[in-house]
């Protein structure tokens, strides 16, 4: 007997933390190529669903997503990414089978100083890692995207206002890491 999966509570507007693993805490990305996938799977999710990337980290073997929501619940663009991302990596391999542990979590996130905090936590996840000595210099998060203001998956008009104008151009400015993440 199968048991059901717990009921999302969807927030229209909301901002969402969402967290996605391996299978067994297993990697998802080896290459360049499956990096540049997921995220443009991720950009064509919001697109479609419309949604808004705040911060992203992709670690090798787990995600973390800042991502505010339309009307659309979070669990539709979440099933398009993680799906066709599934797919395309076992098309790629001849895998079959899962390639993500369950479901998604996500934690609905209402505090400003909260948002902040996982702004930098997101950022500061391959230095804790020991993946890079900054958050600057590991390539797959959103850190460049607020330093460079260049915004190639975070929305950054939507980060503006959900964050605050003046801490976007702090982050950008590097206040990140002065306050040593």
């Amino acid at each position: 007997m199968r048991m059901a999966s717990r009921v999302r509570v969807h927030c229209p507007e909301g901002v969402y933390y969402v967290v996605v693993r391996g299978v067994r805490r297993e990697r998802i990305f080896f290459q360049r190529e499956e990096y540049v996938a997921y995220l443009r799977f991720l950009r064509e999710a919001c697109r479609r669903y419309g949604a808004s990337v705040l911060a992203y980290v992709l670690m090798p073997n787990h995600v973390h997503l800042l991502v505010r929501v339309s009307e659309t619940p979070l669990g539709r663009a979440m099933q398009f990414l993680q799906g066709n991302f599934a797919r395309w990596y076992n098309r790629r391999y001849g895998y079959t089978g899962h390639l993500f542990q369950g479901r998604y979590r996500a934690w609905l996130c209402e505090d400003e100083r909260y948002l902040w905090a996982l702004v930098r936590y997101i950022h500061g996840n391959p230095v804790r890692a020991g993946l890079a000595g900054t958050p600057g210099a590991y390539r797959w998060s959103s850190f460049r995207e607020y330093e460079a203001q260049r915004w190639a998956v975070v929305d950054g008009r939507e980060a503006g206002k959900v964050l605050g104008q003046a801490r976007v151009v702090a982050l950008a400015a590097g206040a990140l890491v002065s306050k040593g993440v």
